[in-house]
């Protein structure tokens, strides 16, 4: 099997732009405030994605272009600050993160 079969894509580019991250950082009270789901992490998880949130989120089934946004929404700075220490996660719905991002590209339009 080749490397790019197994590459995970990482979605639309404007979700990695440095501005948007700076609307995410910007909209953190608005997000938390809009949680969808409380998702209990198990024990084989915490072990299992220790330093890895990213894995976890993925697991959990968390869209890669959402994983920097929902990691930061839970008190993250990097995937490597996880340590197994929670008992839940949450996670936020894909249109949050669609309506930031749409109104991030709508003031870069204006400039």
């Amino acid at each position: 099997m080749k490397v790019d079969a197994l590459a995970v894509s990482r979605g639309k580019s404007d979700y990695y732009a440095p501005g948007y991250r700076v609307s995410i950082e910007a909209h953190l009270p608005v997000i938390r405030a809009n949680v969808q789901e409380y998702v209990s992490i198990t024990e084989r998880q915490k072990r299992m994605y220790a330093g890895d949130f990213y894995g976890l989120l993925s697991e959990l089934g968390v869209a890669v272009p959402h994983q920097w946004a929902t990691m930061r929404a839970n008190g993250y700075h990097s995937p490597a600050d996880f340590h197994g220490e929670v008992d839940t996660v949450y996670t936020y719905a894909p249109s949050i993160f669609k309506e930031i991002l749409d109104q991030y590209l709508t003031t870069q339009a204006r400039l």
